[in-house]
């Protein structure tokens, strides 16, 4: 699940569409990281209920608060790796 503000170019193609979303972290002083990509069909939360419940979350947002919709990717491929200096 991640945030969206409607109108824009990605809620739209989210609407349905077959979309990736990919998390990544490195660790400069240990040298270390990680990947992971999520694949599959994502919809947009129509459940005011459950929107409320998602913008209840300690999470931090980019976008002006309370315009965002919440997009939902229905994992069918789940890829991830580590990635470490040297190896």
């Amino acid at each position: 699940m991640f945030s969206s503000t409607p109108g824009t170019k990605l809620y739209v193609a989210a609407t349905g569409a077959q979309v990736a979303f990919e998390a990544d972290d490195v660790d400069a002083g240990s040298r270390w990281g990680w990947s992971v990509c999520v694949t599959g069909p994502a919809s947009v939360v129509q459940d005011g209920g459950e929107a409320e419940r998602l913008r209840a979350l300690p999470l931090d947002s980019w976008g002006p608060s309370g315009e965002e919709s919440f997009i939902v990717i229905e994992p069918q491929v789940v890829t991830g790796r580590r990635v470490q200096a040297g190896s």
